[in-house]
């Protein structure tokens, strides 16, 4: 009975490893075609990015909690790059999805950007002109 369990007890960590195994290779997969671009854009183009990629494009707000209280665009992550562990932080996040990055003028977001890069993301979005320009452009569309 117990060389049964043990034989039961290897085949399950077998099969747990070549599912872990599988998926690393399919995220590696996926990285390596992934047609990579790392560039600014600025509101007009956030707004029409942001329309057609929809849930598949991961908005990230870089500015402080005290900015970020004052608003943001709807559902971004908020990782303040003024924040220790800010490289800790996003190197946490997927790397095979689209993001984009802003802050409240445009200066912040492009070092996130640098930082992204380095950390092996292959897609990465920097609204130039920031959440202030973002904010003019969608008020004066009301």
């Amino acid at each position: 009975m117990k060389q049964f369990l043990t034989c039961i007890l290897s085949l399950v960590c077998f099969v747990s490893y070549a599912q872990l195994s599988q998926k690393t290779v399919d995220i590696e997969h996926k990285l390596n075609n992934m047609e990579p671009f790392h560039i600014s854009v600025d509101a007009t183009q956030t707004s029409r990015i942001i329309d057609e990629q929809g849930s598949r494009l991961v908005l990230i707000d870089v500015r402080t909690p005290e900015e970020v209280a004052n608003g943001k665009i709807k559902d971004a992550l908020e990782i303040d790059i003024k924040s220790p562990d800010f490289s800790e932080k996003v190197a946490q996040l997927d790397k095979t999805k689209q993001y984009m990055v802003y802050d409240y003028a445009g200066g912040r977001s492009k070092r996130a950007l640098e930082i992204m890069k380095e950390l092996g993301f292959k897609q990465v979005y920097d609204l130039k002109d920031g959440y202030k320009a973002w904010k003019e452009l969608n008020v004066s569309k009301k």
